[in-house]
């Protein structure tokens, strides 16, 4: 297949490279670029990285902001979870980047997720739930990305209408990688397994209603964080 690999996740990967940052291209990134060839339309860069090179990439901050980026650490539990990367209108990228860390317990590869309540809602009560959600996304269109008031906006938002899950996958997946083809793009090793994990057997069907708190295979409710608590993920 025939890869069209933005001048963006081309710089991204460099960067990376070059700082001996160990990272996958993950989620529907990785799912787009195997079964499509490209991104999706309106789709954002999804990136994991292992929690040990965390500091590598918070280093990394200024040459970011020099691009054009909005580099914006998110703090959980145990410190920074997270970095939200977004573009200013002066920049010549122009795909956000969600950059996830991910910690190690076991055998399995975790991180902090926010998921909708109402997710594992069906029926009237799901509709509802969004009938009263869509004010709020529309309100946090009047802040800036980078200001105060968003923040606040935005840890408010998941206060009332979010709970606390976690990405959880085994370990060899984001430990064990290669590049895509001539790229220096990471992906898993087995990443069609990787895939299969996370979307099924079926997954280089699309599916048009996608719920990835029902449905992605890495996503889970129990709290890892529990002295001696096992995780048990949803496709194993």
């Amino acid at each position: 297949m025939e890869y069209k690999i933005n001048n963006q996740l081309l710089w991204l990967s460099e960067l990376f490279e070059k700082n001996n940052v160990r990272w996958i291209l993950d989620s529907g990134s990785l799912l787009s670029i195997i079964r499509e060839g490209k991104f999706f339309k309106g789709d954002d860069i999804d990136i994991s990285v292992l929690r040990e090179d965390r500091e590598k990439v918070l280093g990394l901050k200024k040459n970011f902001e020099n691009k054009g980026f909005i580099f914006a650490p998110r703090l959980k539990k145990n410190g920074i979870s997270s970095v939200a990367i977004w573009t200013k209108k002066e920049s010549k990228f122009d795909l956000p980047i969600d950059l996830k860390f991910f910690y190690k317990k076991s055998n399995i590869r975790w991180s902090p997720s926010v998921y909708s309540k109402n997710a594992t809602n069906k029926g009237m009560k799901h509709l509802l739930n969004i009938a009263i959600k869509m004010p709020f996304y529309f309100i946090h269109r009047l802040f800036p990305l980078e200001s105060k008031s968003y923040d606040i906006w935005r840890k408010s938002f998941n206060f009332f209408f979010s709970g606390q899950g976690y990405w959880s996958v085994p370990a060899d997946f984001m430990e064990n990688t290669i590049f895509l083809e001539d790229t220096m793009i990471r992906i898993p090793k087995d990443y069609k397994k990787y895939l299969e994990f996370r979307y099924g057997k079926n997954w280089k069907t699309p599916i048009k209603k996608w719920n990835y708190t029902r449905s992605d295979g890495a996503i889970i409710l129990e709290n890892p964080f529990k002295k001696n608590k096992k995780i048990k993920l949803k496709n194993q």
